[in-house]
């Protein structure tokens, strides 16, 4: 058993050969997911974006008026979607190390006094949590308040449960969808303070948009949407 245990890396290489999760060529780790090439292509942000309509943003400055600012880390072309999919759906959740760390570089482009600001995320109604397994917001938003020693604090939850804003037609499918599906659940922490809420990616920015007009009856000072991208 012991041996069997010492070579099963090697056992698993030789019955199933690591590949890239984009382009399905041979990677060299079962530990990494992407290869050298693909990984090449990610290009982090370094500017926030408007959250409407998508265009850079310098500063806080936005094209249009929204309840918070767009922090989105990259661009929603390969590797990214595949990296999403495969950590939301295929249950790689060793895949948030990296997508953490592309976060991470993008807050210390866009948000050098991080260190104010509380970190939270989009819950997942509990049946869908279930059916996952796991919240992907709720990792990511783990992972990167351990990284820079702030809390990592949990202030909404789903009051009904949602179809996937992926299966609605338009903008306007997107926001009745998710129309009124948050509440507040701590209220003492939302008061004058600065938060960071995090996402995996967004589209129309429905789901910000109503997590953040619910989080804003409690007077906060400031919020950013942090997202892994922003899909066009």
């Amino acid at each position: 058993m012991n041996v069997l245990k010492k070579y099963s890396k090697y056992l698993l290489d030789i019955l199933f050969p690591p590949v890239c999760v984009s382009c399905i060529s041979p990677i060299q780790d079962q530990k990494k997911y992407i290869c050298s090439d693909c990984f090449d292509k990610i290009t982090i942000n370094t500017a926030y974006l408007c959250p409407a309509c998508g265009k850079r943003c310098a500063g806080k400055n936005r094209c249009h008026q929204t309840p918070y600012q767009l922090a989105a880390a990259c661009q929603y072309h390969e590797p990214i979607p595949e990296l999403i999919w495969y950590f939301k759906y295929h249950k790689l959740e060793k895949i948030h190390t990296l997508l953490s760390a592309i976060l991470i570089v993008h807050i210390q482009l866009v948000l050098p006094n991080i260190e104010t600001y509380s970190i939270s995320y989009i819950p997942l109604h509990p049946k869908k949590e279930r059916e996952r397994g796991f919240n992907q917001s709720h990792i990511l938003a783990q992972t990167i308040a351990k990284y820079f020693d702030i809390p990592c604090i949990s202030l909404l939850k789903r009051t009904r449960y949602t179809e996937s804003q992926t299966k609605q037609k338009g903008a306007q499918g997107r926001y009745t969808n998710i129309h009124d599906c948050f509440s507040c659940i701590d209220q003492e922490n939302i008061s004058g303070k600065n938060i960071l809420l995090i996402d995996d990616v967004t589209t129309s920015g429905a789901t910000l948009r109503e997590a953040t007009q619910t989080l804003r009856k409690y007077h906060p000072r400031h919020i950013v949407g942090l997202v892994i991208a922003k899909v066009d």
